[in-house]
């Protein structure tokens, strides 16, 4: 269940960010002058330490190309969420499609007030759509934002007009096209649905590969060893090896993060005789 709440280019990871853990691609709009909160959302991603690169959406053919590069070699992996804005939110779709005859799974789609959009492509997991209708010139195909559709019923598509929205009723009278992706309470929306995406996708994926874990170097020993040895970077997905496991005293509190395509959760420790765990690895 969704609840939807409140010409730079930013071309790598925060320091200490995962590209195992998922990236962002976000394109700016028309000239790649009009688009700039794309920047800022972008900034506060970094901030979350999500890897974020920030393009003029006329390179979307260049970043599909990359992105399919990385995907094939093994350099970036884990989720893949795609945003743009205006012209640019026409062309992360454009650039998804590529995607989509290259093989490359898209798990969100983010879009501001897209223009002309051609339809959704089945690769694409999630779009959310955020815009701002206006019926009585919606029918011209510039200056305006428009719902999406979807190719295919496996793709879930969330339109959020923000004109007929309860939720944040003054935003329909305060943005139009050429401001919508400065305001605050978009931008906030935004980044939201971009974080939860990727959360969502680092959960499904730790659940996949056997449990839960708790905590980053000291592990809760309730934590799933399978799925720990590769969120600390012991064991690569589908990797075998020898790990040594040394077992020590609990720690009152074990702080979650996301590394290497694994969420791990934070937890205070509250049974008798717990123990904590870390994981080396044993050199052949």
């Amino acid at each position: 269940t969704w609840t939807l709440v409140g010409c730079t280019t930013l071309s790598g990871p925060p320091e200490g960010s995962s590209t195992t853990s998922g990236q962002v691609y976000m394109l700016r709009g028309l000239f790649n002058v009009f688009s700039l909160g794309m920047d800022t959302m972008g900034q506060d991603l970094r901030d979350h330490d999500v890897f974020v690169e920030v393009h003029s959406g006329s390179s979307w053919r260049r970043v599909a190309k990359n992105i399919t590069a990385d995907r094939e070699q093994g350099t970036k992996t884990g989720p893949l969420v795609i945003s743009g804005h205006s012209w640019g939110a026409d062309d992360a779709v454009r650039l998804a499609r590529r995607l989509d005859k290259n093989g490359v799974p898209v798990d969100g789609l983010v879009l501001v007030d897209p223009t002309t959009p051609p339809k959704i492509p089945a690769n694409v997991r999630l779009c959310v759509n955020f815009y701002r209708s206006r019926p009585s010139t919606d029918w011209m195909p510039w200056l305006r934002g428009v719902a999406v559709e979807a190719e295919s019923p496996s793709t879930e598509i969330i339109n959020y007009d923000l004109r007929t929205s309860e939720t944040h009723p003054d935003l329909g009278g305060e943005v139009n096209h050429f401001t919508i992706e400065a305001n605050p309470e978009v931008q906030e929306m935004v980044v939201a649905a971009v974080l939860r995406i990727l959360e969502q996708r680092n959960d499904e994926a730790a659940d996949a590969l056997g449990g839960s874990v708790f905590g980053t170097g000291d592990y809760r020993d309730q934590s799933a060893l399978e799925t720990a040895v590769i969120h600390a970077g012991v064991l690569s997905d589908g990797e075998s090896g020898i790990v040594k496991v040394t077992f020590a005293d609990p720690l009152a509190t074990y702080t979650g993060s996301v590394q290497h395509g694994i969420t791990s959760q934070t937890a205070s420790e509250s049974q008798p005789n717990a123990l904590s765990y870390t994981i080396e690895p044993v050199m052949p």
